[in-house]
């Protein structure tokens, strides 16, 4: 029987070079999707910048044949949408590639995740991670939890959504549910085009009887409709523009070598994409609200995430 973090994979069939540049830079907008906007205060606190451990895969002729790989998927809100707070990681994504088995795996991790970040003081949620110590501790935190290596991040602004679906002529969707959001009527079943700041508003509800995990459901929706309009450009202009706008709102330690290596040797990679959730059981701790995760379905996490990138 699967563990109440898996899902079903969707299997995709694009033409390999556009899809695998597009799913490169439509990985970070998934982050950038998934940016959730908070109630609770974000930490103040700063800590020194971790250092980086000595690369485990360089993605070029130095690695032995091709290697299996993590990337650290961050969606930060920066204050750019009338928030003045310190930026911090509301999504964390987490993608395995893995060129043996043909596979790529989106493992979405609870922001609100209880952890034990390195260097802070007792147990904090997950996402804080990042307000302490920017990419480096985020990784870091990740790799504790998941007890895996992370090989490489992409960071990707919230303010960042509304101008990659205009970029790309606006997005098709069919909600799953009825709700209303920031201004926009949304029907079950009824297909509605949206523009950039339309998108913003299906993928930040939370309201519906699903919670924090139909809102995902919602920004999986988002995230395939900007990939299908992705690949149905045609005007090298237009094309253009959105690279612009990715380039313009998305940070990573992956170099245009590494992602001309990956579009070379990994395209295959993509065949099958999975999607999983790890989820836990809402707790508060001393008048702070948690997602405790059960051990079991930890533990089931961290073997199947070394199988994906062949640790095991």
């Amino acid at each position: 029987m699967k563990s109440r973090s898996e899902r079903h994979h969707k299997r995709h069939k694009w033409p390999w070079t556009i899809a695998f540049l597009i799913l490169i830079a439509v990985l970070g907008v998934y982050s950038l999707v998934n940016s959730q906007l908070l109630a609770n205060p974000v930490p103040t606190q700063t800590m020194a910048a971790v250092k980086n451990e000595p690369p485990r895969v360089t993605l070029s002729d130095k690695d032995k044949g091709l290697v299996p790989f993590s990337i650290l998927l961050l969606g930060v809100d920066t204050g750019d949408l009338g928030r003045t707070e310190q930026g911090r990681s509301d999504t964390m994504l987490l993608a395995t590639i893995n060129p043996e088995t043909k596979i790529t795996n989106l493992t979405s991790l609870p922001r609100d995740t209880y952890v034990q970040i390195p260097g802070q003081e007792g147990m904090d949620k997950l996402n804080h991670a990042y307000a302490y110590g920017g990419e480096d501790l985020a990784s870091r935190t990740v790799k504790d939890l998941l007890d895996i290596p992370i090989d490489f991040f992409i960071t990707v602004n919230m303010e960042g959504l509304e101008e990659v679906v205009d970029a790309v002529g606006g997005i098709d969707i069919t909600p799953t549910s009825t709700f209303d959001q920031d201004g926009y009527s949304f029907v079950e079943g009824q297909a509605i085009h949206l523009d950039g700041q339309g998108a913003l508003a299906f993928a930040r509800n939370r309201d519906d009887t699903g919670g924090d995990y139909g809102r995902q459901g919602n920004q999986r929706i988002v995230i395939m409709a900007i990939l299908q309009s992705a690949l149905e450009i045609k005007n090298p202009i237009k094309y253009l523009g959105l690279m612009k706008s990715l380039k313009n709102n998305i940070q990573t330690n992956l170099s245009i070598k590494q992602l001309m290596y990956l579009n070379d040797h990994y395209r295959p990679a993509i065949s099958q994409v999975n999607e999983y959730q790890l989820s836990g059981q809402g707790q508060t701790i001393d008048g702070v609200s948690y997602e405790v995760l059960d051990e079991n379905t930890l533990a089931e996490t961290q073997v199947r995430l070394k199988t994906e990138l062949g640790l095991d």
